[in-house]
């Protein structure tokens, strides 16, 4: 025999005891059960509301509760247990252990505590927000509007303040009328018609008082002015 032979002998007694040993780590089912049947319930799926234990569908455990441990019969109820305290589930669930309820952090206030059925809600405290649309990992500082601006939206735990310019009326300066805009009182403009009409008797006056007067000094009476009513 040559070594051609003797190798290729030797390569199949290797498979050979490979293929044994592995058939031998295969778990085998119990007896009486159609090996068929065990393969197919290992790789069932079970419809909403059960889950999958070992080649069986159990039920969930209610809002509020956690598996201990699952059940014995297709389609049987497991073993659950209430949450501690300090813990929750909100919904129907095959959790070995209930989830940790939430702390609200120093700059948040409770609104709602925490129960075996809701987790604890938190919320920003007055005078601080924090957006919708972002993580709150913490509360900001509502904006404090500016000398000449209004508030027109306040501040909510989920939204900043806004603000707007505010519009100031014009105040009048000194020497101004508030009729006569930014014209000083001194300077107003007077109407040529009734110039004319006073700068004749202007004239007048100041030509007639001072002759009359005179005169009627060296009399001793004091002259009448012809505008005096009688």
């Amino acid at each position: 025999m040559n070594k051609g032979n003797i190798s290729m002998a030797c390569v199949r007694v290797c498979v050979f005891f490979s293929v044994a040993l592995l058939c031998e780590a295969l778990p085998t089912p119990p007896p009486g059960t159609n090996p068929n049947r065990a393969g197919l319930l290992r790789q069932r799926s079970c419809t909403e509301g059960l889950y999958p234990s070992a080649s069986l569908c159990c039920l969930n455990c209610p809002a509020g509760e956690h598996q201990v441990s699952p059940c014995s019969s297709d389609r049987g109820r497991s073993v659950c247990s209430e949450c501690p305290m300090g813990t929750f589930t909100e919904h129907s669930n095959h959790l070995r252990t209930c989830l940790t309820c939430t702390r609200c952090r120093p700059d948040q206030e409770e609104v709602q505590p925490c129960s075996p059925t809701n987790d604890a809600v938190c919320r920003c405290k007055s005078g601080y927000f924090c957006a919708h649309d972002q993580a709150c990992e913490v509360c900001q500082r509502c904006r404090s509007c500016n000398d000449g601006e209004t508030r027109v939206k306040s501040c909510t735990a989920h939204s900043n303040s806004e603000c707007a310019k505010t519009s100031t009326p014009v105040t009048p300066t000194e020497g101004t009328s508030p009729d006569s805009g930014s014209a000083p009182l001194g300077r107003r403009h007077i109407n040529p018609l009734v110039l004319s009409l006073y700068l004749p008797s202007y004239s007048f006056s100041t030509w007639f008082y001072p002759t009359r007067l005179s005169a009627s000094d060296q009399r001793g009476r004091t002259p009448k002015s012809p505008f005096t009513p009688k």
